[in-house]
């Protein structure tokens, strides 16, 4: 299915038709945020195989420091590579990292990077970083909003590196009455739900959204068991 389709689908289903423009088209008139709402939530009830992803920056000699899309709901690890090799950095805790890194970032020498901290910052800009440690301590610029996540490692980097962060990531959110992703592909039944759950739940939160909330979550099962038998495969049993 499509979004325009899924989209037709929740409307026809709830009989909210003020959430489309009109029941000839249906162009989104607050339906799509219903169903982005329930792409979330799927996607944080089931780690599905291509929830794992790989996102590359290459910052340059001097940096040390990289934000995180939005999309990536969860960081898992951070390598580094160059002309000579790859290899994976070790996380300290951000209390850790601090301390190793508390001096000012000129007095500190340049290297290929070691270690790394996930960060919850307002900022990462190149022009403020002044000092390792403030980013810990979530120095903020005005303007540049909140919830943004990032890496912070160190040494601050003598040449320009590749920096690799892998983690899970949302499904692309859907915008234009073509777009798809996993669950419009493979589960667009589940999905129709879970925007139904969403939309009951916002507008009265009745007994109608724990049942649709109970019937999503007996089909997210149903995938985790597909998903898992999947992994097992090419495991060999232990005898003992």
């Amino acid at each position: 299915m499509t979004l325009l389709e899924v989209r037709t689908k929740v409307v026809q289903i709830s009989g909210r038709y003020d959430l489309v423009v009109n029941a000839i088209d249906y162009a989104d008139d607050g339906a799509d945020f219903y169903i982005n709402a329930a792409i979330k939530m799927l996607d944080r009830m089931v780690d599905l195989p291509d929830s794992l992803a790989n996102i590359f920056y290459e910052p340059d000699a001097g940096e040390y420091s990289i934000t995180i899309p939005n999309s990536c709901r969860v960081l898992q690890e951070v390598w580094a590579n160059d002309s000579e090799g790859r290899w994976k950095l070790e996380y300290l805790e951000p209390d850790v990292f601090r301390k190793k890194y508390s001096s000012p970032v000129n007095d500190i020498p340049t290297g290929s990077p070691i270690y790394y901290t996930f960060i919850d910052s307002r900022s990462l800009v190149s022009a403020y970083q002044d000092h390792l440690a403030e980013f810990i301590d979530k120095y903020a610029i005005e303007g540049s909003g909140y919830g943004t996540r990032g890496v912070v490692f160190g040494p601050p980097l003598d040449v320009s590196h590749v920096i690799d962060v892998i983690g899970l990531f949302h499904q692309v959110m859907l915008n234009d009455d073509s777009d798809s992703n996993f669950w419009t592909y493979k589960e667009e039944d589940l999905l129709v739900r879970t925007a139904l759950y969403k939309l009951e739940a916002h507008s009265r939160g009745t007994e109608n959204a724990k049942n649709w909330l109970s019937a999503i979550r007996d089909d997210v099962l149903l995938i985790d068991f597909d998903v898992a038998a999947e992994e097992s495969q090419g495991v060999t049993q232990m005898e003992g």
